[in-house]
């Protein structure tokens, strides 16, 4: 029965926003697509990326109280509804309600007013309310991004190559800072399929992909291609080749190499 009771809208508060905004525009619009199916179908989200997969999962624990939260409320009402709904008006309610209105805080006298100083300028002091939400600013929510970024670059490591030493824990930020989270993903990415299983293996990728000048993933692709370095031919220069000896020269002269104590073939 509450399965089927599925709330109206999507919210996400504010604050929620640090874990979307690191997603690129068409990253951010499928999660957002998902996060909307989920709510409004209970559709468990598919195909999504690593990245896009981290920032729904991040967002599945307040998308599922706000769904109980609705359902909750709407049983609430059904049970109100059956038990009559609301009074009809009498005489003698209609008084209390005119009381009430003389004297809304149900004290006999006015009450003082606060002397409490606003922590913040232009907050009123007549409502405090109090919200999972938290106020920060833009060198706070900044802050915010870059660690949920580099920890979400963290787990895709953990992921794929394994445990990150210390020095790995302290080298890793700064890749993701210079060559952003995309970029340093798609590089373990290739690092684990190439067969590395270490901090030093990835962090010789990383550089390499630095000193190549890469600033994107796309980029990065064309210029380290999937399969590259694995079967990579190797030659040498011309002038080499031509002093190198013929060693097929006189092939066919040549003694037929025998085991110890074989006989000779007729």
């Amino acid at each position: 029965m509450d399965d089927e009771i599925r709330p109206k809208a999507l919210m996400i508060p504010f604050d929620k926003f640090v874990i979307l905004d690191i997603l690129p525009p068409e990253q951010y619009k499928n999660t957002i697509t998902k996060m909307r199916r989920y709510v409004e179908h209970g559709e468990e989200p598919d195909g999504l990326e690593p990245l896009e997969q981290m920032a729904f999962e991040a967002l599945r624990p307040f998308m599922d109280e706000n769904i109980k939260t609705y359902q909750r409320s709407v049983l609430s009402h059904r049970e109100s509804g059956c038990k009559g709904g609301r009074p009809k008006k009498t005489e003698k309610n209609q008084m209390v309600i005119a009381e009430n209105r003389e004297k809304p805080n149900g004290f006999p006298e006015k009450p003082a007013e606060t002397k409490c100083t606003p922590k913040y300028k232009g907050q009123s002091t007549k409502y405090k309310v109090q919200s999972s939400s938290t106020i920060v600013d833009s060198d706070t929510r900044a802050d915010a991004r870059d660690d949920l970024t580099t920890t979400i670059v963290f787990e895709e490591f953990r992921d794929r190559i394994g445990k990150l030493s210390e020095t790995g824990k302290k080298e890793l930020p700064v890749y993701v800072e210079r060559l952003g989270a995309d970029l340093v993903t798609e590089i373990i990415r290739k690092c684990e399929d190439l067969g590395g299983h270490s901090w030093a293996y990835v962090r010789k990728a990383l550089a390499e992909a630095a000193r190549q000048g890469c600033t994107s993933v796309e980029e990065y692709r064309k210029t380290n291609p999937i399969g590259a370095g694995r079967d990579k031919l190797v030659t040498r220069p011309p002038e080499d080749a031509a002093k190198a000896p013929d060693f097929l020269k006189n092939a066919a002269n040549r003694r037929p190499l025998r085991k110890k104590g074989e006989a000779k073939s007729a």
